[in-house]
């Protein structure tokens, strides 16, 4: 039996934390009420239109207002790409709006902030802050409304068809966010194709790190 060296060192970093796999019934097609969990960069598969141009992954982990039917998927992910490309910017508006209370002058904000003030970790890909609103990907919980949809979706690859549920839209209505002074986010919330740019993509699981 022979001896490998890999020419890895594993002894000098932690452990990763450990991440369940949703095991419950997927949300059908519908709006949910839930909060940004993750909000990365990263870049346009090699395979879709805009190949190799930047693009951030959105997570909205679902919460339901307590004695809500949607409350059984609370805990489940949501995924969803916003493509950074001029063709892309009402979409990117539109995400930006849904994280407010829908007023002129938080949207005014939010978008100056999101030009010319975003904060990441180390590694530049989480991102941390959009001005005064504290994302604090991969663990946010900036509250935010989402319309979902819940269809099959092929893989040409290994011919396979699965339920894909993806974010669709941004609703207003589920931000209501009053950001603090001090820029902490105060939950307070009131009861594919070409053309558009948006590109489906399985969701990057490393992404969570």
């Amino acid at each position: 039996m022979a001896k490998v060296n890999l020419g890895l060192t594993v002894s000098d970093a932690g452990v990763a934390e450990e991440r369940q796999s949703w095991a419950g019934e997927l949300p059908p097609t519908g709006s949910y009420k839930g909060f940004v969990k993750v909000l990365s960069l990263g870049t346009i598969g090699p395979e879709a239109k805009n190949a190799g141009k930047p693009k951030l992954s959105v997570g909205v982990e679902l919460r339901a207002d307590k004695g809500s039917p949607a409350q059984k998927y609370d805990g489940f992910i949501a995924w969803g790409n916003l493509n950074l490309i001029e063709s892309a910017k009402p979409y990117i508006n539109q995400f930006l709006m849904a994280l407010t209370d829908g007023s002129d002058e938080q949207f005014a904000a939010i978008q100056k902030a999101f030009e010319n003030n975003i904060e990441t970790d180390a590694r530049k890909k989480h991102i941390e802050k959009i001005g005064r609103w504290n994302v604090n990907s991969p663990n946010g919980e900036l509250p935010i409304m989402v319309s979902l949809s819940n269809k099959p979706f092929h893989n040409e690859k290994t011919n396979t068809t699965t339920q894909q549920v993806r974010v669709e839209s941004y609703l207003l209505g589920g931000g209501g966010t009053k950001v603090a002074t001090n820029g902490s986010a105060v939950n307070d919330i009131p009861e594919e194709e070409d053309t558009f740019d948006l590109e489906v993509e399985d969701a990057d699981e490393s992404i969570l790190d």
